[in-house]
């Protein structure tokens, strides 16, 4: 390497490979270091790491031979001294020889790794002075410790607005972003807070940064001069990074700086340089005006025009129809020239310089105005297959072969895509912060007709439809061999709202990516899930550093690789950035053969996830000029100092377990110690063994439903024989194999708990109905025996009050059809003889159902869905009604004789709702009814805990809204976005109810100011993200978030467990500490003493003058009616109805068509 050796200042100085010699070698002047000296040194090395005489033997050789290296060295001491020069990639004079390495790229980083690992970068090393400490090792770097959700939470926040778009005097662009950012404020009714206009700015900067003036575009033959406009941007895969300066040379100036490829180990004096996108990601935390923001953005650039992609050969041209009909025209040509008028009307329409044409032209003739706006001037490129960039590939390659080019439409229009529940409120957010008629926009319902491809560019400004009906129509139109005409047209902008989906792979989102837009906005405040942990970054030490990563934590680097390859599609398949030019050199060329997500993937990720300090090594700085490049979002404290929030207040309540409850909680824990003691804690029939992890599952999602309610007519009270059997026999089995004395305890208080529940009958007839049970309270003993579904007079139940020969009445007594039973009791007008008339045909109709299990599960019809995960576990029969048909499912009430009109019965009025068996569901109700001026959000992961206490809620007749997750995709997000509009759209309704993943969903429910999880949530993320819903702009009241958690259960060591610093996994059940805890049961004792904040009171019936109860509006006539109101005046005579007239149409109906239950076990 002797053309290196002139040429060794100009490289980069890594450090000193230090090697004891084992005998004096006089070497006092610093030499190249050759093949032979490599082999000298290595005989005669006396370091006790046997690595150090490998490298001197082998691979130091081997990176010299190949240009990798270039390395002096010298001997102090009786130590060697080796300096370790990397060559620069872009070393003009070494150009040649450094071409030929490339292809030895992968085994020339492996060793440089090796080597580095051994060299330090102290400056007294350098010149072999003494030796130096290890915290100046190549590869040490404290920053390396941080772990991915904070580098996302440290992100800078934009720049003001003044440094971001500093005017027209800037060159080229300025003047265009300044016009740009001006001119949505002529549009747009509301004011942006300050940091939404620095947001907006920035991704104005983003859009317009190589936007090139008018005057650069006059002619094709100023390509060169275009060229030499530089638009691009240094490589964010480059860390700078600064050569060895020895101490005798520190004090003028500083040591040349360098830009090294951490993943590759490359050096370059410059960095490569990339074309950045026009778009990113706005992730803007949850609740701070995102929509907003992206209104004012399409707002501002209304005359932007989309511009042809750029392809492999040149600009592609712009035509119209005008323009291809007269290209034969003028000097040589065959058709006369054109006339002025139409050359300006084409000139204006495919101008690519901003020019607001649309507002000039209404000061023109009607005629001319016309002309200038008609399809023949609409603007249009030839898509040939030869388009650059990984998304224009894509969306290529869709091309039919042979089809000849297609015709691609330009237009100033966004297309919109959002969230199906989220259409309704991005159209209220339009109509509220936009000037009427400033924008003209298309929003594609459910049966919305797409027009034309020329009319979608051509007539709009603004497309609103959601990702379900692009998806849909895509492959419509695609099995029926039909042009979509969405796909024709070049947008100027594609924003996807909730636009983390963007990283599925499903068929719509690939569809979305193939879409052709100038520019690409991804909208969401959760990019990937453990991104934006803003729970856990408050103490940076919560979250396991990535540092800190073993091969054996696979958890946690399962979890990182999962956000990372979200990040990927999204950064490079949907934004469309290219890592091949960020890569560069002789390898930017052979990189555009790869996926860019791949290149994504290998070149940050896979760094990033490694095991060893040298390949992780700056990794961390790649992501973060990564993320820098493509993400605008601001720091919740900047946030924070500008806009203040209304106050927040967090409240854990805590609840003890109703007696029922309770044994079921027991029985629960009683089969997960007969397993243990039953299996020996070894074999895969052991619920904690590692093949085990599903039953393990089902028994977290049980004991948790258990802590609401939980009912199961097959798995608790159908064999709770055979588990009272099988606990007998597994404590014989412990005492004949002499078990711990602490095992045989154990399993004899299961047994003992398991007979109770045996013996009682009120629990045993609880589990065999798939509603929630309604203590009530002074019912008449003959209404009882009448209506009665649960019996409780045994002497073993809980609560007993009487026996079954007593008279007396049970008190309380419990139903679970209290809205049936309030609905006779109007219509017999709380007669008692009535009342008992009507519940004959109810029992009945309840005995009968129980005989319809096995129809049930046979039905493909009229069932509640639960969501997949408990779809196995869904045993469970609902009673079965005759419904009167004539009224209203509002005003159900049972068919029958009427029997004759009379006063309301005394004793029916006496009665009352005390509460139901859940405490959770008793203290929710209570709490609505105390505050009486709030509303309320309340979460569940639990379906089935929603839909009872939607029952719990109608039995104290409180309006809420249910969202169900109906049927399929597209029928579950429609209901929803139904019943979020009902919710918002009256002030009647006090609750809306919806499951914790649907929290995450954008959705904006200012309009509650209370929040209420129905159990403790392991992912402090998820919980927040599900409270921004109402904590968010536009919420003018305090918000109160409360967790209700039961006392002495898993919920309140998970609401410990979850915050607890070394936790790591995403799910309760992978979580050691709460696996361990599961392990050994403690049963659960009562609440002995009534608890004030779950007691409630309320009147069965509501006494109400008979004309206004809706059935006797239907059946009895008006004399009768006004006889029966003692001594008021009678109305006008009415002739009489004949109540055989119309014969009533009774069909059986199943009153509850949405209560599945889990099972206890898998």
């Amino acid at each position: 390497m002797a053309d290196a050796v002139n040429l060794r200042d100009t490289f980069f100085a890594a450090g000193t490979l230090i090697a004891p010699l084992k005998r004096f070698i006089r070497q006092d002047q610093w030499t190249e270091v050759t093949k032979a000296h490599c082999q000298s040194l290595s005989k005669e090395s006396a370091s006790p790491s046997p690595v150090i005489a490998s490298q001197l033997k082998q691979d130091l050789p081997w990176l010299i031979k190949h240009y990798f290296v270039h390395a002096t060295w010298s001997v102090a001491n009786n130590i060697a001294y080796l300096r370790i020069y990397i060559i620069p990639e872009d070393c003009e004079a070494l150009k040649q020889n450094l071409y030929k390495r490339h292809g030895q790229l992968a085994k020339g980083t492996k060793l440089l790794q090796s080597l580095l690992g051994l060299v330090t970068r102290c400056p007294s090393a350098w010149v072999a002075s003494r030796s130096p400490s290890s915290a100046a090792d190549f590869f040490s770097e404290k920053s390396a410790t941080r772990p991915l959700p904070l580098i996302y939470q440290q992100l800078p926040s934009p720049l003001p607005v003044e440094e971001t778009i500093p005017g027209a005097s800037e060159p080229y662009n300025g003047s265009i972003r300044l016009q740009a950012f001006k001119r949505y404020q002529k549009a747009m009714v509301s004011t942006l807070y300050e940091y939404q206009r620095r947001s907006l700015a920035r991704m104005l900067e983003q859009e317009l940064q190589h936007i090139i003036p008018e005057h650069h575009l006059e002619s094709s033959e100023q390509a060169p001069a275009i060229a030499t406009l530089n638009f691009k941007r240094r490589s964010p895969l480059f860390v700078s990074l600064s050569s060895i300066q020895p101490p005798s040379e520190s004090g003028d100036g500083s040591p040349p700086s360098f830009f090294v490829d951490p993943a590759r180990l490359i050096v370059r004096n410059q960095a490569p340089e990339y074309l950045p996108s026009r778009g990113g990601i706005l992730s803007e935390n949850m609740g701070t005006g995102k929509t907003v923001i992206c209104i004012a953005l399409i707002l501002s650039t209304l005359n932007h025009l989309s511009q042809p992609p750029d392809t492999h050969i040149s600009r592609q041209l712009t035509y119209t129809e005008w323009s291809l009909a007269n290209s034969n025209s003028g000097v040589g040509g065959k058709a006369p020239f054109p006339c002025l008028v139409d050359i300006a009307c084409h000139r204006v329409r495919t101008s690519a310089r901003p020019l607001d044409w649309r507002g000039r032209i209404r000061k023109l003739p009607k005629q001319l105005s016309r002309q200038v706006k008609s399809r023949a001037f609409q603007p249009f490129y030839l898509d040939n297959g030869l388009l650059f960039g990984a998304v224009e590939t894509e969306r290529s390659q869709q091309r039919r072969p042979g089809s000849g080019p297609n015709k691609m439409y330009l237009t100033n229009a966004t297309l919109l895509l959002v969230p199906k529940m989220l259409l309704l409120q991005w159209s209220s957010e339009l109509e509220e912060h936009v000037q009427p008629g400033a924008l003209r926009i298309l929003t594609v319902l459910k049966d919305t007709a797409i027009p034309d491809a020329i009319s979608l560019a051509k007539d709009f400004d603004l497309i609103l439809m959601t990702h379900e009906r692009l998806g849909l129509e895509a492959k419509q139109r695609r099995q029926n061999g039909e042009k979509f005409s969405i796909t024709q047209v070049r947008w100027l902008r594609l924003i996807v709202d909730e636009g983390n989906v963007c990283a599925n792979e499903s068929a719509a989102m690939t569809q979305v990516r193939g879409l052709s837009a100038e520019r690409r906005w991804i909208v969401t405040g959760t990019p990937t899930m453990r991104l934006n942990s803003e729970s856990q970054v408050a103490g940076a030490h919560t979250i396991p550093a990535v540092a800190n990563i073993v091969p054996t934590d696979l958890a946690c680097f399962t979890e990182y690789r999962t956000d990372l390859k979200k990040l990927s599609i999204m950064i490079a398949e949907f934004l469309g950035i290219s890592i091949s030019q960020m890569i560069g050199g002789f390898h930017e060329i052979q990189s555009q053969s790869s996926n860019e997500g791949r290149l994504f993937m290998d070149h940050v990720a896979t760094p990033l996830c490694a095991s060893t300090s040298a390949q992780r090594w700056q990794s961390v700085h790649v992501l973060e000029n990564m993320l820098r490049e493509v993400i605008i979002r601001h720091r919740k404290q900047d946030i924070e100092a500008e806009v203040a929030l209304p106050p927040i207040d967090r409240q854990i309540i805590r609840l003890g377990m109703d007696p029922y409850q309770a044994i079921t909680y027991n029985v629960i824990q009683s089969l997960i110690v007969v397993n243990a003691i039953d299996s020996e804690r070894s074999d895969q029939d052991y619920f904690f063994h590692p093949a085990s992890a599903t039953a393990l599952k089902q028994v977290v999602v049980n004991l948790s439903q258990a802590c609401f309610w939980m009912m199961d007519r097959t798995e608790l009270e159908g064999k709770l024989e055979f588990y009272v059997h099988s606990a007998h026999k597994a404590l014989e089995k412990a005492r004949s194999r002499g078990a711990l004395e602490v095992d045989i305890a154990l399993v004899t208080e299961a047994y003992h708990v398991l007979q109770g529940a045996q013996s009682n009958a009120t629990w045993r007839s609880m589990m065999r109905k798939v509603d929630l049970p309604i203590r009530v309270r002074h019912i008449p003993k003959r209404v009882q025996l009448a209506w009665g579904s649960l019996v409780n007079h045994f002497p073993n139940s809980v609560h007993n009050t009487s026996s079954p020969s007593s008279e007396l009445p049970a008190d309380p007594f419990f139903m679970t059809h209290v809205p049936d039973f309030r609905a006779a009791g109007d219509d017999c007008l709380l007669d008692e003889d009535g009342m008992i008339r009507k519940g004959r045909p109810f029992l009945q109709a309840l005995e009968r159902s129980e005989e319809l299990d096995h129809a049930k599960t046979q039905s493909k019809t009229r069932w509640f869905k639960v969501h997949q995960e408990q779809a196995d576990a869904n045993h469970g029969v609902p009673p079965l009604l005759v419904l009167d048909m004539m009224v209203k499912p509002d005003q159900r009430c049972f068919t029958g004789t009427l029997g004759s009109l009379v006063c309301p019965d005394q004793r029916l009025l006496q009665a009352r709702v005390t509460g139901s068996t859940s405490p959770k569901a008793n203290f929710i109700v209570a709490e609505i009814l105390r505050n009486d001026r709030d509303r309320f959000l309340i979460f569940s992961e639990s379906p089935l805990s929603l839909f009872l206490l939607k029952e719990a809620l109608d039995v104290a007749r409180l309006p809420s809204v249910l969202l169900r997750n109906l049927g399929a995709e597209k029928d579950k997000t429609s209901t929803m976005a139904n019943g979020v509009r009902r919710f918002e759209a009256t002030k009647t309704h006090r609750a809306i109810l919806m499951e914790l993943k649907d929290g995450a969903r954008g959705l904006n429910l200012t309009s509650a100011n209370r929040v209420i999880f129905i159990e403790p949530v392991w992912q402090p993320d998820i919980e927040s993200q599900a409270v921004k819903r109402v904590h968010r702009l536009g919420q003018r009241r305090g918000v109160t978030v409360q967790t209700l958690v039961m006392q002495d259960t898993a919920e309140e060591e998970m609401l410990v467990r979850r915050d607890s610093p070394d936790k790591v996994e995403k799910t309760m059940h992978e979580d050691g500490v709460m696996v361990e805890f599961i392990k050994n049961p403690r049963f659960i004792e009562p609440l002995q003493i009534a608890d004030p904040r779950t007691t409630i009171d309320l009147p069965m019936f509501e006494v109400r003058d008979p004309s206004h109860i809706p059935s006797m509006k239907k059946r009895a006539p008006a004399q009768v009616l006004g006889k029966r109101n003692n001594d008021r005046e009678t109305g006008p005579d009415e002739p009489a109805k004949d109540h055989h007239q119309a014969k009533r149409i009774r069909r059986v109906l199943f009153i509850d068509e949405s209560s599945p239950v889990a099972r206890v076990a898998a």
